[in-house]
Formats: structure tokens, sequence, C-alpha cells
């Protein structure tokens, strides 16, 4: 049986239209391998990407940790380095996905 969550996941994998068919077609049905390799590529869909090598994905408005962590950087030094600062902000940054506040 398939977890509300995962059947959430496969109708917005699949669109509207594809589930009004389905529906129409009946039951269908999937041995539990196939089943399986659904749910991972549908699952691999819905998660969050990597932008790719040497990049990362930060907030659009940096977070009170960001801003903390690049303030630090600016206090310990009479010549701040810039790349130093990016460098504690980032490491700052939440992951992305979930719900981290402003």
């Amino acid at each position: 049986m398939l977890s509300k969550e995962d059947r959430k996941l496969i109708a917005r994998a699949l669109g509207g239209h594809a589930v009004r068919n389905l529906k129409a077609w009946g039951t269908v049905t999937l041995d539990e391998d196939r089943l399986a390799a659904l749910l991972a590529a549908v699952r691999a869909e819905a998660a969050p990407s990597s932008p790719g090598d040497g990049w990362v994905m930060v907030p659009i408005v940096p977070r009170d940790e960001m801003v903390r962590a690049g303030d630090a950087v600016l206090a310990q030094s009479t010549w701040p380095d810039a790349d130093d600062i990016w460098t504690a902000m980032l490491a700052a940054a939440p992951s992305p996905g979930g719900d981290h506040g402003a």
C-alpha cells in the first residue's frame, strides 16, 4: 500500500491529465520491483538538485547565522579579505529544503 506522501509524489510527477487517464483505465498493477523503481525515480525528481561542481545553493537573503559568520571574520581582522568573509558565510548557510526561517 502506498503512503499518502508517495501517492502525492506520483500524482505530482505524472500531472493531473495523466492521473485522470490512469483513473479512466481502472486498476494499474505494478510488481514490487517496478513500484520501487517508480518511487525512486519520482523521489529523485522531487529532491533538490545540485547546481553543479563549484556551485552551492544559498538563500536569496542571507540568514542571521550567515551574517554573524561574516561579521565574525570582519571583527577578527583589521584588513578583512572578502574571500574569507564569503567562505564563512557559505559555511554557515543552511542546506536547501526544509523550513529554515528568515
